[in-house]
């Protein structure tokens, strides 16, 4: 089975079609996975996400073979937030805020114009981006 998705570490986003089939396979995965890593899936934090275009029943089908909540775009995955659409400043806004809250803590330090610079790129650089975001 190929699975479509992106994972970091014990974080995952599974892509599938969303068909009976895709569904149950996807879930005989996470079932494996589980079983050879020794981890468990926390049913709590895990959700699934369908189109505007799917129907109730659809929905219906996916949460009783997952057992999973139904979700809604925008999610946040490793603290950035994952949307579909037109980029808006508001879907930002915390890492805005993370990013500020760290240069005013920085500013009772005297470093010179060098060092702060070192120390922006640093903590820019650690923040988790995501390459993509879904269209």
């Amino acid at each position: 089975m190929n699975i479509n998705g992106l994972t970091f570490v014990d974080d995952f986003i599974i892509f599938c079609n969303g068909s009976r089939d895709s569904v149950k396979e996807t879930c005989n995965f996470l079932k494996h996975y589980e079983k050879v890593s020794g981890q468990s899936i926390s049913r709590e934090k895990t959700c699934f996400i369908v189109g505007k275009g799917a129907s109730q029943t659809k929905v219906n089908m996916i949460a009783r073979i997952t057992r999973f909540t139904k979700g809604k775009l925008s999610l946040t995955y490793l603290g950035i937030n994952v949307f579909k659409g037109a980029k808006s400043i508001f879907l930002f806004e915390d890492m805005i805020s993370k990013i500020k809250e760290k240069v005013n803590d920085w500013s009772g330090k005297n470093l010179s114009y060098g060092g702060r610079l070192i120390l922006v790129q640093t903590v820019l650089t650690s923040l988790p981006f995501l390459p993509h975001i879904m269209c």
